[in-house]
């Protein structure tokens, strides 16, 4: 029990937007990343990547009590596929825990 509650207040600690939601290639992706502050927070990990292509970007934000609490990062020409966006909060004892996934399709016609 301990151990779940320990998660739900984990996953508050950051959350995660994409627009648009489907959109033609080359597309530009920004991502809206919400990072509550705190002490021991020390960077944020964001991985796009692409089973489908050779397409991987890989961002890391450091953070500190008076990092903003929203930061807009944004993905130019990303070309067409099926695209996993991952943010990962790391803490200063190295803790990495994935706070949010989301799942981007990016459509050629």
């Amino acid at each position: 029990m301990f151990s779940m509650l320990l998660s739900a207040a984990t996953v508050m600690l950051l959350s995660m937007t994409i627009t648009p939601s489907t959109c033609l290639a080359p597309c530009d992706l920004r991502v809206k990343l919400s990072v509550e502050p705190a002490r021991d927070n020390q960077k944020v990990i964001l991985v796009l990547d692409s089973e489908e292509s050779d397409y991987y970007r890989l961002s890391e934000l450091p953070l500190n009590e008076q990092s903003p609490k929203t930061v807009n990062i944004r993905y130019p020409s990303v070309p067409a596929g099926a695209f996993t966006l991952t943010a990962s909060l790391v803490k200063h004892d190295g803790v990495t825990t994935t706070a949010a996934t989301v799942r981007k399709s990016v459509v050629v016609r």
